[in-house]
């Protein structure tokens, strides 16, 4: 096996957690009482298409952002990979 690539695990940890964080808030829509804490993304919870559709852009552009600032700083693109992929693990912590 090879080294690890920190970046790469960081990045796609992130994307996992996205959708995580998709299903999970899919499934808890189908409960009463059920509040989306996401402004922009409360009106979409209704619509399950139009609510992936802009969560994997979302996902899509966060990743080819990162890939972007990879490309010019690696240290740099693999702080924000760790910084996103914490939040989105907090997110889904909750």
């Amino acid at each position: 096996m090879g080294k690890v690539n920190t970046y790469d695990l960081l990045k796609y940890s992130y994307a996992g957690l996205q959708g995580l964080d998709a299903l999970t808030t899919l499934l808890a829509s189908q409960h009463p009482g059920f509040r989306e804490k996401n402004p922009v993304m409360a009106p979409l919870v209704k619509s399950p298409p139009l609510f992936l559709g802009l969560k994997g852009l979302q996902t899509y552009l966060s990743l080819k952002a990162l890939d972007k600032i990879h490309s010019q700083d690696e240290k740099l693109a693999t702080i924000l990979a760790g910084i996103l992929a914490g939040l989105y693990a907090g997110i889904n912590g909750r």
